[in-house]
Protein backbone atom coordinates (compact mmCIF):
# COMPACT_ATOMS: atom_id res chain seq x y z
CA UNK A 1 0.00 0.00 0.00
CA UNK A 2 2.96 2.51 0.75
CA UNK A 3 4.43 1.76 -2.13
CA UNK A 4 1.80 2.60 -4.10
CA UNK A 5 1.17 6.06 -2.82
CA UNK A 6 4.90 6.94 -2.99
CA UNK A 7 4.96 5.69 -7.04
CA UNK A 8 1.70 7.82 -7.23
CA UNK A 9 3.70 10.55 -6.04
CA UNK A 10 6.56 10.23 -7.42
CA UNK A 11 4.96 10.07 -10.67
CA UNK A 12 2.54 13.78 -9.85
CA UNK A 13 5.81 15.47 -8.85
CA UNK A 14 7.73 14.64 -12.43
CA UNK A 15 4.58 15.30 -14.05
CA UNK A 16 4.40 19.08 -12.33
CA UNK A 17 8.36 19.32 -12.67
CA UNK A 18 8.87 19.50 -8.91
CA UNK A 19 8.25 22.60 -6.99
CA UNK A 20 7.99 25.01 -9.70
CA UNK A 21 4.39 25.54 -9.43
CA UNK A 22 4.33 26.05 -5.61
CA UNK A 23 7.24 27.88 -5.27
CA UNK A 24 6.21 31.08 -6.44
CA UNK A 25 3.07 31.07 -3.45
CA UNK A 26 4.32 33.49 -0.34
CA UNK A 27 2.66 30.84 1.95
CA UNK A 28 4.79 28.16 0.36
CA UNK A 29 7.68 30.36 1.35
CA UNK A 30 6.54 30.26 4.79
CA UNK A 31 5.99 27.46 5.42
CA UNK A 32 9.08 26.62 3.81
CA UNK A 33 11.13 28.45 6.40
CA UNK A 34 9.12 27.75 9.26
CA UNK A 35 9.89 23.64 8.41
CA UNK A 36 13.20 24.31 8.32
CA UNK A 37 13.53 26.33 11.30
CA UNK A 38 11.72 23.33 13.08
CA UNK A 39 14.25 20.71 11.74
CA UNK A 40 17.16 23.10 12.97
CA UNK A 41 15.24 23.07 16.35
CA UNK A 42 14.59 19.63 16.87
CA UNK A 43 18.15 18.53 16.12
CA UNK A 44 19.78 21.11 18.16
CA UNK A 45 17.29 20.07 21.02
CA UNK A 46 17.94 16.29 19.85
CA UNK A 47 21.49 16.72 20.07
CA UNK A 48 21.55 18.62 23.61
CA UNK A 49 19.29 15.25 25.06
CA UNK A 50 21.96 13.34 23.59
CA UNK A 51 25.25 15.04 24.56
CA UNK A 52 27.25 12.31 26.97
CA UNK A 53 28.31 15.35 28.84
CA UNK A 54 25.13 16.77 29.94
CA UNK A 55 23.78 13.51 31.06
CA UNK A 56 26.56 12.99 32.95
CA UNK A 57 26.51 16.44 34.57
CA UNK A 58 22.37 15.57 35.02
CA UNK A 59 23.18 12.43 36.68
CA UNK A 60 26.00 13.57 38.94
CA UNK A 61 23.52 16.53 40.38
CA UNK A 62 20.90 13.71 40.68
CA UNK A 63 22.83 11.64 42.75
CA UNK A 64 24.42 14.47 44.90
CA UNK A 65 20.90 15.62 45.38
CA UNK A 66 19.79 12.39 46.54
CA UNK A 67 22.53 11.60 48.95
CA UNK A 68 22.62 15.07 50.37
CA UNK A 69 19.21 14.17 51.09
CA UNK A 70 20.33 10.79 52.66
CA UNK A 71 22.76 11.74 54.61
CA UNK A 72 20.72 14.36 56.53
CA UNK A 73 18.15 11.90 57.26
CA UNK A 74 20.82 9.65 58.97
CA UNK A 75 22.29 12.72 61.09
CA UNK A 76 18.73 13.60 62.14
CA UNK A 77 18.06 10.24 62.93
CA UNK A 78 21.41 9.61 64.85
CA UNK A 79 20.54 12.64 66.44
CA UNK A 80 17.12 11.98 67.88
CA UNK A 81 18.48 8.55 68.49
CA UNK A 82 21.30 9.90 71.26
CA UNK A 83 18.84 12.23 72.75
CA UNK A 84 16.10 9.41 73.10
CA UNK A 85 18.61 7.21 74.63
CA UNK A 86 21.28 9.52 76.57
CA UNK A 87 18.62 12.70 77.05
CA UNK A 88 21.07 15.78 78.38
CA UNK A 89 23.47 13.84 80.19
CA UNK A 90 26.48 14.00 77.37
Amino acid sequence: MAGGKMAWLRKKMMRTGGKEERQGSANYRKFAAFSSALRRWRKYRRSLSWDPFLLRALFDRFIFSLMYAAEGVVLVACLCFFYLRFGFRL
